[in-house]
């Protein structure tokens, strides 16, 4: 992963002791990984095989679900 895509800098600055400076502490040298849960993209996975269905279709309804499910 390159520096600019990453959510945690090596340089991020926080108060002595405090939870964020933790929590900066523990995620700084790993990488988190997030299930993404079937339903936000396996829905239609199928229909744009059977060619029912574009993959650009596909493509903006599976972002569409991905932002609401990113939001709950």
């Amino acid at each position: 992963m390159k520096q600019d895509e990453l959510l945690i800098f090596k340089d991020y600055k926080t108060e002595a002791g405090s939870r964020e400076e933790q929590t900066h502490k523990l995620f700084e040298n790993g990488e988190v990984f997030f299930a993404i849960d079937e339903d936000v993209y396996q829905k239609d996975y199928v229909e744009v095989l059977k060619s029912n269905q574009s993959l650009e279709e596909y493509a903006k309804e599976i972002d569409r679900r991905l932002q609401l499910y990113l939001k709950e």
